[in-house]
């Protein structure tokens, strides 16, 4: 994957989470090129993070795609284990899961959809899920949904879940 930018000219760039070709510069205008591995098909994360010199710090998420076919996506899912994913934010980032559930909280619908998830099926009990959907489904609150999506960590203590392929139920 490629991934360009600008920064501060005087910066250092750092790139959390993937592997990156080590050998990348930021040029006299702040101008940069970095050529990344994505081990995942779907949706990959990853943290560019600016530093300068006077201390100054500043990060920004991005979310890389490699390209797949519906096919190929839905069925490398697995099951979702929502208490597995609650205690380890970490655990089994970018693999493509299967959930289901009801939409309970709609976020933002500005190019990049973002809504709350709730996999339970007890009113009691809950089990939200941070949803981030790419893609022209029109949300509403009380639907239904079956989602494949890569996991990657948790937000707002929910897991999050970063999807392109989503179904009505």
């Amino acid at each position: 994957m490629k991934i360009t930018g600008v920064t501060a000219p005087e910066a250092k760039l750092e790139v959390i989470d993937i592997e990156v070709k080590p050998d990348f510069e930021i040029d006299d205008e702040g101008k940069f090129t970095i050529f990344a591995r994505t081990a995942n098909i779907g949706y990959t994360l990853c943290t560019l993070t600016a530093s300068t010199g006077d201390g100054k710090r500043s990060s920004l998420d991005v979310v890389l795609e490699r390209p797949t076919t519906e096919a190929e996506y839905t069925s490398q899912a697995w099951e979702f284990v929502y208490d597995d994913m609650v205690r380890e934010p970490s655990l089994h980032n970018g693999r493509i899961f299967l959930l289901t559930g009801k939409v309970v909280d709609i976020l933002s619908l500005d190019g990049k959809h973002t809504f709350i998830l709730d996999m339970s099926t007890s009113e009691t009990a809950k089990q939200l899920v941070y949803v981030e959907y790419w893609g022209s489904m029109k949300l509403e609150e009380g639907q239904h949904l079956k989602i494949f999506g890569n996991r990657w960590g948790n937000k707002d203590n929910m897991p999050r879940i970063l999807t392109q392929f989503m179904y009505k139920i």
